[in-house]
């Protein structure tokens, strides 16, 4: 949950920072979950 007035006081620059760290964290998030599948995945074939 992004707070308006704080977003609002931000400069563009920190505000492009503040979404560029945003994305980064989603991507590192998406990530993680694909490597815990292929792991999973992976763990699962090796058992079987």
């Amino acid at each position: 949950m992004i707070n308006v007035n704080h977003v609002q006081k931000l400069s563009p620059k920190e505000l492009d920072n503040k979404i560029k760290f945003l994305s980064l964290e989603k991507i590192e998030l998406i990530v993680y979950k694909i490597a815990k599948s292929i792991i999973m995945n992976l763990g699962t074939t090796a058992k079987a």
